[in-house]
């Protein structure tokens, strides 16, 4: 065979090898961050979230079972499981993820059982009021040496995409 051929395909190889390994997801974390709690009224100051969905590389939603969900200090009876319970559609109340208010220590985040490449993460909103609460959380992908791989500030919407191949929030 060629050497010019082999080098080639090495590249190639090498190239592939290091894409599926760096985009190998094994942490998705969310919050708010404590200058932005600063800055809002008490009420302001929670974060809530209806529904987080993990779209894989196959394009297949990953279930509770594929996830380990903790949340910060959830309040309002609320849990932090309910975010990733597969009900995709933009939610009211109590069918929400919700934070105490002013609380720096909250966060929502599912730990992949199994690493993988993501293609997609969508973040629906609250629906009945309230929605302004999503706007400033911070979604960041790490990997199993948890290592950041990727941070997004999420806009006020009914539904924010992730686009995870282009690095980019599609609204």
């Amino acid at each position: 065979m060629d050497p010019l051929a082999i080098g080639v395909i090495l590249v190639l190889v090498l190239v592939y090898y290091f894409f599926l390994m760096k985009s190998k997801v094994a942490k998705v974390r969310l919050f708010k961050p404590k200058a932005l709690i600063d800055l809002q009224n008490d009420d302001e100051s929670t974060f809530q979230i209806a529904q987080v969905v993990l779209v894989n590389s196959d394009g297949v939603a990953l279930g509770a079972s594929d996830l380990t969900i903790t949340g910060g200090r959830p309040c309002f009876g609320t849990n932090p499981a309910t975010a990733f319970d597969g009900n995709t559609k933009v939610q009211d109340y109590p069918h929400v993820y919700s934070s105490c208010q002013k609380d720096y220590d909250n966060f929502l985040q599912a730990v992949l059982v199994t690493p993988q490449a993501l293609n997609m993460i969508k973040v629906y909103n609250r629906s009945d009021c309230c929605a302004s609460r999503l706007e400033g959380v911070v979604l960041e992908t790490y990997d199993s040496s948890d290592k950041l791989l990727q941070s997004f500030t999420l806009p006020n919407k009914p539904i924010v995409t992730i686009d995870i191949l282009n690095n980019n929030i599609v609204v």
